[in-house]
């Protein structure tokens, strides 16, 4: 905020800043209010919006036990696996093509970054299936290199570094 602004310029801001903070927080104490409510009681505090959507009758930590009890703990390791595997072998593929698409001259060049652009363009939502059916059929389903794979080659990511090594002097 300008010191210089006018003091009624600051209104708006006076008043917008804690009324986009309680819209914030309002998920948030709802969400740790009911991981302290007891199995079905949950859905008991739906009735309303009062002080009860926010202040459990009763406190109970057995959702906090059961999530460590659980396979959330594994659930939340092969993701990190994933992501963590699927970022750097996408960065680092991504990082060399496009080097290749700019510091080589050669036929098809730019063929070949239009298919990149063309890549990005067609949403993941209609590869699923397809990509799915391919891990399928080479044995690559419920495995973490079937689940790698398809997130290495991006083109988005191509894309931006390509034109990020086009800046460079």
């Amino acid at each position: 905020m300008r010191l210089d602004m006018p003091r009624w310029g600051r209104i708006p801001l006076l008043v917008l800043v804690p009324v986009f903070s309680i819209l914030w927080l309002v998920p948030l104490a709802w969400t740790v209010a009911s991981g302290l409510r007891p199995g079905n009681a949950v859905f008991r505090s739906f009735r309303g919006l009062n002080w009860r959507t926010f202040i459990p009758d009763a406190v109970t930590t057995e959702n906090v036990a059961a999530i460590a009890d659980g396979t959330l703990g594994r659930a939340i390791v092969n993701s990190l696996i994933v992501a963590g595997a699927t970022v750097a072998l996408g960065v680092l593929i991504s990082a060399m093509a496009a080097y290749g698409l700019t510091a080589f001259r050669f036929r098809g060049r730019g063929l070949i970054f239009a298919l990149v652009v063309l890549a990005f363009m067609v949403p993941f939502e209609a590869l699923a299936i397809p990509l799915a059916d391919s891990a399928r059929s080479v044995g690559l389903d419920n495995s973490y290199i079937g689940l790698i794979l398809p997130g290495v080659g991006n083109g988005l990511a191509i894309f931006l570094l390509r034109q990020f090594y086009l800046d460079i002097p």
